[in-house]
């Protein structure tokens, strides 16, 4: 999946946080793949794999906005979370968007989970 985060043509690199195995976004150049940005964040809530925690602050303002203008997540917040001092957005991920983490957690996934156990 694309998304346009600030003046970056970004792809979505899918991961999960080992912790308690939450979804993890990585933005990376779509040219250069290098990294860009971490599109989410990990508290200790676990949530489940139809929503991510959204880092919406400091350098990554505006990636609330970038998520769901590139339809990755629906527009508003499922949640939130407190964490020290920010609120934590909860979005749902999009059809579109679940749909390519499961088929990304088809492909790679099982390697990350396994090494989790």
């Amino acid at each position: 999946m694309k998304v346009k985060f600030k003046d970056w043509n970004c792809i979505i690199e899918w991961s999960i946080y080992l912790q308690n195995n939450n979804i993890a976004i990585e933005l990376l150049d779509e040219k250069t793949k290098e990294l860009v940005a971490f599109a989410t964040t990990n508290t200790s809530e676990e949530t489940d794999w139809t929503k991510v925690q959204v880092k919406d602050w400091s350098e990554n303002r505006g990636m609330w906005e970038a998520l769901v203008d590139s339809g990755v997540i629906e527009s508003e917040p499922v949640d939130k979370i407190t964490s020290y001092f920010v609120q934590v957005k909860v979005g749902k991920l999009t059809e579109k968007a679940y749909k390519d983490f499961i088929n990304w957690i088809r492909k790679n996934g099982w390697k990350l989970l396994k090494d989790g156990d």
